[in-house]
């Protein structure tokens, strides 16, 4: 029997070690009998990616979930994860569900997530009582499951949340790339229907995703970039693997990091579009934000690393966009969890509404809140220092980092050390993996770097 544990985004696992129909067979046997418990009959969706033996794996969770009583309703055809959680939240009947798929992880991965009642990925109370209530083996039982069409009445939604004739009439030239994920057509089909001049590339099934990991981020978007330029596309756009997150490309083949991004959506929807309310951001995310905010006007909430922090500060009906440091964006009101598609469209119709190149928007954008330079580095180790360092790490406490004393110290998630003249370093070890996270920003490159090494060095000596 091999162990299954849930992180943040579900669980995950390569082909060849551990992704198999048993492993998927007894998740699904697992949800299915609290399911069942918790409310009898009731409806279950399910959904699957373009990974290889998707489809089959969310066959066979179906059929399993089936054999327990559950009335189970498989996607008919690939589908995004955001499409499977928002028709979760509009489903009255429905108690939650299950998708097939590994997000921006590479093509030899697998993956389960768990979606509840209102679309957001199961909490971490569900996921450990589902670890306690799984079986040791794959059950035999399996029952039948009907297929439905969940992307139809989804794309009609988010395409009601952007004025369609501003689009049609700004002629735009738009660069898809969906990362051989499941926004493959989607987006670009809509962005079509309502005018724009589109080319997608990293489009069709590949089983190894034709060498790419589905993350929009260096060098995986080269592609998009060079392409954004060859074309003379006014914008490109780039889904990860389960098109819940957004990358922006600017009409020079530069990608848009989240420290821009989002604050270009904040003023979109805050000056443009006169929406009102606070802005949820966790506290790795660059302080960019935050100055957009008091730019604007607009409250911001700092919480915890991880977008599962940011659910319970969702409920406030104030909450305007939440985002994390990797730019995935919720809005709220279409419902608790990221949408990169959403977020395409939105970014879309700003460019179109602005009359302006993207490129120019970051200059104005600049010029408005400062430069912030932001990094982050991943430093992998073995299970049993990175279980030593998470035990030593609440008492870390420098007196100065880079030849900086810093203005304020705060242990609530890590080691965050902040400096007066509002340079920042953070160090926190993963929750789901042997890493220690190390974040940095400064005014520039050569401060953010040495806080950056400096931070580097102090995770080295103190795991030693």
């Amino acid at each position: 029997m091999s162990i299954i544990r849930f992180g943040t985004r579900g669980w995950r696992a390569r082909y060849d070690d551990g992704f198999n129909e048993e492993s998927v067979a007894r998740i699904a046997d697992g949800v299915a009998t609290i399911w069942q418990e918790a409310k009898p009959h009731s409806r279950v969706l399910v959904g699957d990616d373009t990974r290889f033996a998707s489809r089959e794996m969310a066959m066979l969770a179906a059929e399993v979930m089936a054999a327990k009583g559950l009335r189970v309703y498989l996607s008919d055809r690939i589908c995004p994860t955001p499409a499977l959680g928002w028709s979760i939240s509009k489903d009255p009947d429905a108690v939650g569900g299950l998708m097939i798929t590994a997000s921006e992880a590479p093509a030899d991965y697998g993956g389960v997530l768990l979606l509840m009642r209102d679309g957001s990925p199961a909490t971490r109370i569900f996921k450990n009582e589902l670890e306690a209530t799984m079986p040791p083996s794959a059950p035999e039982g399996r029952g039948s499951y009907e297929t439905i069409n969940l992307m139809d009445d989804y794309l009609c939604h988010i395409l009601s949340y952007v004025d369609k004739d501003l689009i049609c009439d700004a002629h735009l030239k738009v660069m898809v790339d969906p990362m051989y994920g499941a926004g493959e057509g989607y987006l670009a089909r809509i962005l079509r229907d309502i005018g724009c001049d589109v080319t997608e590339i990293h489009g069709g099934l590949h089983d190894d995703f034709a060498g790419i990991h589905p993350d929009p981020m260096e060098p995986w978007v080269d592609d998009c970039e060079a392409g954004t330029v060859s074309s003379k596309a006014d914008m490109g756009l780039v889904l990860d693997g389960d098109a819940d997150r957004l990358s922006v490309v600017d009409e020079k083949g530069n990608l848009l990091t989240p420290k821009t991004m989002i604050p270009l959506l904040m003023d979109h929807l805050v000056t443009d579009r006169k929406r009102n309310g606070k802005v949820l951001a966790t506290i790795s995310c660059s302080s960019a934000i935050k100055t957009q905010a008091k730019r604007l006007g607009i409250p911001l909430t700092e919480t915890l690393v991880g977008f599962n922090r940011l659910y319970a500060e969702m409920w406030d009906a104030q909450v305007m966009l939440a985002t994390e440091e990797y730019g995935g964006v919720c809005i709220p009101s279409h419902f608790p969890e990221r949408d990169g598609l959403l977020a395409a469209l939105l970014m879309v119709e700003y460019r179109a509404m602005r009359n302006e190149p993207i490129a120019q928007l970051e200059e104005e954008l600049e010029r408005a809140i400062g430069h912030y330079d932001y990094g982050r580095r991943d430093i992998r180790m073995d299970y049993g220092s990175i279980d030593s360092f998470r035990l030593m790490l609440p008492g870390l406490n420098p007196s100065s980092l880079a030849g900086k004393k810093p203005k304020s110290v705060s242990h609530g998630d890590g080691l965050k050390l902040t400096f007066s003249d509002g340079s920042w370093t953070m160090i926190r070890a993963s929750e789901t993996e042997p890493m220690v996270r190390i974040y940095a920003e400064a005014s520039n490159s050569v401060e953010r770097m040495k806080l950056m090494k400096a931070a580097i060095q102090l995770v080295r000596s103190s795991s030693l």
